[in-house]
């Protein structure tokens, strides 16, 4: 994993534990990369999600700075499951942040 990636993981890391902090103990959202975010089996319902939308774009922006948003999209996404889960939600971002430095 490059250095890129590491910070995108640590960001998603963040946002979890965030989110995992207002959640029961047998409710907690896992961390592993095919941990299922959305849809059937999924650890969160909607407003789960923007929960760790709002959460994801704060560490990011700690991390890169305020000029990388990313809530809007995720909330906005035509195809949820492109973030369907962690590892999804990763490359995701990744892109994002990818096309932003262009």
């Amino acid at each position: 994993m490059n250095d890129l990636d590491s910070r995108i993981a640590r960001c998603i890391s963040d946002a979890v534990r965030e989110v995992n902090s207002l959640r029961a103990v047998d409710e907690q959202v896992g961390q592993e990369p095919a941990t299922v975010l959305l849809g059937d089996g999924g650890a969160l319902d909607s407003l789960g999600f923007v929960n760790l939308a709002v959460a994801l774009e704060d560490s990011i922006q700690r991390e890169f700075g305020p000029s990388v948003v990313v809530v809007g999209e995720l909330l906005g996404a035509p195809d949820p499951a492109s973030f369907r889960t962690i590892e999804l939600l990763h490359s995701f971002v990744r892109e994002r942040i990818d096309a932003q430095d262009e």
